[in-house]
């Protein structure tokens, strides 16, 4: 959950979530974050990629 002044955002926990060796978001040619519907994020070494 993340609140904030006039808004909440509830979601579940992703399915897939993965780091480099130095602990940021990084997939080697997958997603970094994955959740059951399918939406995806991608980055490499903790730099999202759009």
């Amino acid at each position: 959950m993340f609140f904030f002044d006039e808004l909440c955002v509830v979601c579940d926990r992703p399915c897939l979530l993965t780091f480099d060796e130095e602990n940021k978001l990084h997939g080697e040619e997958k997603p970094a974050i994955r959740f059951v519907d399918g939406y995806s994020v991608y980055a490499s070494h903790g730099v999202l990629i759009k």
